[in-house]
């Protein structure tokens, strides 16, 4: 990949952050998806929402669902900015 396509890539992501955070969250929901998968869907909930691991839990699948809602309801640059950051924070 040349070193224009690589800016044009990064400039997308300053210039529309909401397209970024769509195919970032959707990515993020695949690789759930894997674990699901891979360690079976209630071994999977299990770890998910032990006791020590509930509060990422609970903040990450809110933060998806905000990055959503934000990015295609209402179109805001600054709030998809923000939740975007928060699922990589706690993923």
């Amino acid at each position: 990949m040349s070193l224009t396509k690589k800016n044009s890539n990064l400039l997308a992501m300053v210039l529309m952050p909401q397209k970024f955070a769509i195919c970032f969250t959707l990515g993020c929901c695949f690789i759930i998806g894997s674990f699901f998968a891979l360690k079976g869907p209630k071994n999977q909930l299990a770890h998910m929402f032990s006791k020590e691991r509930l509060p990422f839990t609970v903040i990450f699948i809110g933060s998806m669902l905000g990055t959503l809602y934000v990015s295609m309801g209402l179109h805001s640059y600054i709030l998809s900015v923000f939740f975007s950051v928060l699922q990589v924070i706690f993923y």
